[in-house]
């Protein structure tokens, strides 16, 4: 964290928390950082977040960043020393859920005044918290997609041109393709009308995930929108995997997709012993659950009902947890 403050210093002191948090507000407007159906609850805690922020006087950017665990704490309600501690499950979503909401504020807000490497040490100065459940692999939770999104904006603002193929994986995984289907989607499956309606042609795979035709939203369709653009891809062209030579394996495609997709988890402290790649396509399969029925969940996920049941439900002893994890090979999705 020193490196990062001494050298933006300045310039994130330069801004306020206030206006990290009306840039999100701006941003979440026109892109939709926000998952729609959770939009109001995510909006609450970025109040609570702001108002604590003054009650301690925590006006600047810099300060907030310096001070990240304290606000955490204090809008939480769960104690600061216990921040790294493993949780009971009501503390530990509370914890959690202002961890990564606030970092999505304060990346969102600073994206602009810093490099690639500035937000990533940034991230890294964010407290480090345990895993969230006693499951083995579960979905992400709407804050830590939140988080992954404004991760990804980041990525495809100021990574280049690896940032922006890199934001355009993830897209497709929280759009509900598997990692590994990513890799055989060409431009032409993809139709982009951000006034109107996106869709992909998600290509399945042989491990029990069906080709079908997966609605983009518009966080979705404005990345993947922008990656088109800079590359100025033409139909049969692949879309974010380009083997190195002429033969596709999909082995070695499906391990490329997955790193991708895990070190932006990574980056952003989501790597935890609870979730795998996979988490991200599990959370718009829970997602679509929760909202519409089981039904349109697998129709976006291409799972059967029984294969959804059993990845959606799966739990571990929270005795166990620990001792497996080391032990247990993730779950692939």
């Amino acid at each position: 964290m020193t490196s990062l403050i001494s050298a933006t210093g300045p310039i994130l002191l330069g801004h306020t928390f206030a206006d990290a948090v009306e840039e999100f507000d701006r941003l979440n407007g026109t892109v939709a950082l926000a998952p729609e159906c959770s939009r109001d609850e995510l909006r609450k805690i970025i109040t609570n977040l702001h108002d604590h922020a003054d009650d301690l006087t925590l006006i600047k950017l810099g300060e907030v960043i310096k001070s990240s665990s304290l606000l955490i704490a204090a809008a939480s309600g769960v104690r600061r020393q216990d921040l790294s501690k493993f949780l009971l499950r009501d503390e530990a979503a509370r914890g959690h859920s202002y961890r990564n909401v606030l970092l999505a504020v304060v990346l969102i807000g600073a994206r602009h005044t810093l490099s690639k490497a500035d937000a990533e040490a940034l991230a890294t100065s964010f407290p480090r918290l345990r895993q969230r459940s006693s499951r083995y692999t579960r979905p992400h939770t709407d804050d830590e997609t939140l988080l992954m999104r404004a991760w990804a904006v980041l990525l495809s603002e100021i990574g280049g041109a690896h940032g922006r193929r890199a934001a355009a994986v993830y897209a497709q995984c929280d759009a509900g393709l598997c990692a590994g289907e990513t890799t055989g989607v060409l431009r032409r499956d993809v139709v982009i009308d951000l006034d109107d309606e996106s869709l992909l042609d998600a290509p399945g795979h042989k491990m029990g995930v069906k080709a079908r035709i997966v609605e983009l939203d518009r966080f979705n369709a404005t990345l993947l929108e922008t990656h088109i653009a800079a590359l100025h891809l033409a139909g049969k062209e692949r879309l974010t995997y380009w083997p190195r030579n002429d033969r596709y394996d999909y082995q070695a495609a499906c391990a490329s997709a997955i790193g991708v997709v895990d070190r932006q988890r990574k980056a952003v402290g989501l790597n935890h012993d609870d979730t795998t790649n996979a988490s991200v396509t599990m959370w718009r399969a829970d997602y679509t659950e929760r909202h519409w029925g089981v039904e349109a969940s697998t129709n976006v996920s291409g799972r059967t009902a029984e294969n959804h049941s059993e990845l959606m439900r799966t739990r571990l002893s929270a005795v166990k947890t620990r001792n497996r994890n080391e032990r247990k090979a993730p779950i692939t999705f």
